[in-house]
């Protein structure tokens, strides 16, 4: 009988070692997700190195060649005032999915070894968290039966919609297909730019341009980001962290040619960006942004109907717009994939206190709450 070896990545030597065979299994998950290919996780690791993240890539050979792994972060948390030692996927916010890597006809092994060596204690961990998943992949499956099998307690945290766009038919027939309130207010923007006197541009910047200078984008990149309204949110490009993920995403996808950059100008300033990633024909839209000054304008809503129409031009199969129940996705979309996050709670008596917490006390103070809130109405 084949045996089976579980072993763990801590160190950067480590991670970047596994860059070819990680790539190999990434292709054998599914070969059109590029957030499943050691370049995303080089980039993301750069992020998250920041916030005092370690490294924790679950690794699983057999008769010495790898056939899976599962690439994890530890950290230190406090939840309901209690400190956890917490797993979670190496992903950062700007990630549209996350899996387990593994041949399919490997995977659900590959999933017995990984909880394995969560249980025997080769990692210390009280919380693994796992965001988004997508719920049609095998692999997505095997992790769950595999925890629930171990008899750790799983709690669904959250369901995600990945709206996208089938890029296979004409622009023509799609536009036709939209709303007449979505095509009125994409008019009525273009209009208000014309009758205003605006000398609109867009740019497109992909790899293949011959002049790119890429520290200079991210400069043009990093203005628009720090000037949007979600400066407030720690996450735009001015911040340490985001900062490094993109410009390390930036070298990798430009070597790779991945790298898809639009740029909305207004008399010759660059107002509005979208950055974009080009992989075996799928488009993600990862990061689109706008200078507040112009919210009056909404050049991000003449942007994105730019894009999508060039899209229909280019030789791809399908935008993914990227998780998110904004409504402006929701007139563009036709069609959407499903993600889901989990929460497996460890054996450890700090993970039992917080599963009591968030899974039986919580749960039961808000149907009291609830009642109570049904009752003082039913008075009124």
């Amino acid at each position: 009988m084949p045996s089976l070896e579980t072993f763990i990545i801590s160190d950067e030597d480590g991670f970047q070692a596994l860059a070819n065979d990680w790539n190999r299994l990434a292709s054998l998950t599914n070969a059109d997700s590029v957030f499943f290919r050691h370049e995303w996780s080089d980039a993301s690791w750069q992020w998250l190195k920041q916030e005092g993240c370690e490294l924790c890539i679950v690794c699983v050979r057999r008769d010495g060649n790898l056939i899976g792994l599962c690439p994890l972060v530890r950290r230190r948390i406090t939840l309901a005032g209690i400190r956890m030692r917490k797993l979670s996927s190496l992903a950062v916010p700007d990630n549209q999915e996350f899996s387990l890597l593994a041949d399919p006809q490997d995977v659900e092994c590959v999933a017995a070894a990984l909880f394995s060596a969560l249980r025997n204690g080769t990692v210390q961990w009280d919380l693994l968290d796992f965001e988004k998943l997508p719920c049609e992949l095998p692999s997505t499956k095997a992790l769950l039966n595999a925890a629930s099998e171990s008899r750790y307690a799983i709690q669904e945290t959250l369901r995600h919609a990945n709206p996208g766009i089938d890029l296979r038919g004409g622009w023509d027939a799609y536009y036709g297909r939209r709303s007449r309130r979505l095509k009125k207010g994409n008019n009525l923007v273009r209009n208000r730019l014309e009758r205003d006197g605006k000398v609109v541009e867009i740019q497109c910047i992909d790899s293949s341009n011959d002049d790119l200078d890429l520290q200079s984008l991210l400069r043009v990149l990093e203005d628009i980001s720090a000037r949007s309204w979600k400066s407030v949110t720690g996450l735009t490009l001015d911040n340490p962290g985001p900062g490094a993920f993109l410009a390390r995403l930036s070298e990798l996808a430009s070597r790779n040619a991945w790298l898809l950059v639009w740029l909305l100008l207004i008399d010759q300033k660059p107002v509005a960006m979208e950055y974009q990633l080009e992989f075996n024909g799928v488009v993600s839209g990862l990061r689109a942004d706008f200078d507040d000054e112009y919210s009056d304008s909404s050049p991000g809503t003449l942007l994105n109907w730019r894009i999508i129409e060039q899209l229909f031009g280019r030789d791809a199969s399908y935008y993914a717009l990227g998780p998110g129940s904004n409504a402006y996705k929701a007139r563009w979309v036709e069609e959407s994939r499903e993600l889901v996050d989990v929460v497996i709670y460890g054996n450890s008596l700090r993970a039992n206190a917080v599963r009591t917490l968030q899974l039986y006390v919580k749960p039961f103070v808000k149907r009291i709450l609830g009642k109570n809130g049904a009752s003082s109405r039913e008075d009124d």
